[in-house]
Order: structure tokens, then C-alpha cells, then sequence
């Protein structure tokens, strides 16, 4: 118990240090599935439609969650800053439309953490993800069949950690 204090001053702030690596996990595997994409618009689709299915579909995430008695706003997104720069980009290749980016960058960051709080708590179908992101294009200026295409298209598989990864995760933390 005396080890685990000299690097912890809680038992909340090792469950957060455990968090915090699996989010950066999920932030590694979205950059690299994100490299190959070019069009600001499927770069923009591709990532809500990642961030929506990981919040649904990490278990590693959401079981850790649940188990760990922790409060407040855990959730998988996209990176602030990655988000307003895919914006700015958007709108300097002409694909979208946004007088504020600043703005627009905030509601988009209020509508994914929505999103993801209605999943974690079961009350979204996963169709839903698919009609958010939707509209999200559609409000950054993209006519209703291209964001419609855009939001059919398939997610590339992922790489699911294995789970004595998050255990060792939890000791390297310790």
C-alpha cells in the first residue's frame, strides 16, 4: 500500500493513469487509420463514425469504466485541437463551409460528447451514429447525398488490445 501511494495519491488517480493510456491508444489507432485519407470530408466522416463505434464497441473502455467507480466525463473523441485543425483544412480545400471554425468546433465537440453519453448509457441504436454523423456534415456545409455516402462507407477493422495488456497497463501505472 506504501508503493502504490508514492506514485499515487488515490486509488481514482491509478484508474485515471489506466484511462489515460488506453485513450491513448485509441488515439494512436484513429491516427493511423487516418493517414491514408485525403478528402477533408472522409477524414471528417471516417473519424465520427470511429469515435462512435469505439464508444459503443471498447469494451477494454467501458468495462473499465463501469468497474472502476469512477465519475465525470470519460469518453473516447476526437482530440480538440485534431478536430479544429480538420476543420480549418475543410474550409481551405473548399469542402466546408464555416464563418466561425472556432464555433463550429465547439458544437461539433457538444454533439460527440452527447453522443457518447447517450451510449454509454444504452440509449442509442447504433444507426443513430451513423444519422449524427450525418448531420454533422450536412452542418459543415456537405449537400445531404454526399454526407449520406460518406456515412455508408465501411470502418477499416481495428486491433483490439488484449486484456493482460490493460493489466499491465494498470502494473506499468503502478
Amino acid at each position: 500500500l506504501g508503493t502504490f501511494y508514492n506514485y499515487f495519491e488515490t486509488k481514482s488517480m491509478a484508474f485515471e493513469a489506466v484511462l489515460e493510456q488506453i485513450r491513448g491508444q485509441f488515439t494512436a489507432n484513429l491516427n493511423q487509420l487516418r493517414e491514408p485519407l485525403k478528402d477533408p470530408a472522409t477524414v471528417m466522416a471516417f473519424t465520427l463514425q470511429y469515435c462512435f463505434t469505439q464508444a459503443q464497441d471498447n469494451q477494454e473502455w467501458n468495462t473499465f469504466l463501469t468497474y472502476s467507480g469512477l465519475s465525470g466525463d470519460y469518453l473516447l473523441h476526437q482530440d480538440e485541437d485534431q478536430l479544429l485543425a480538420d476543420i480549418q483544412r475543410g474550409v481551405k480545400a473548399g469542402r466546408f463551409k464555416a464563418e466561425d471554425v472556432n464555433f463550429t468546433q465547439s458544437l461539433i465537440l457538444g454533439i460527440v460528447r452527447h453522443i457518447n453519453q447517450e451510449i454509454r448509457q444504452g440509449r442509442l441504436a447504433r444507426s443513430a451514429m451513423a444519422e449524427a454523423t450525418r448531420h454533422i456534415l450536412r452542418m459543415l456545409g456537405l449537400p445531404d447525398q454526399v454526407a449520406k455516402a460518406l456515412t455508408q462507407s465501411p470502418l477499416p477493422p481495428v486491433a483490439v488490445a488484449r486484456r493482460t495488456e490493460t493489466v499491465a497497463n494498470l502494473r506499468s501505472a503502478l
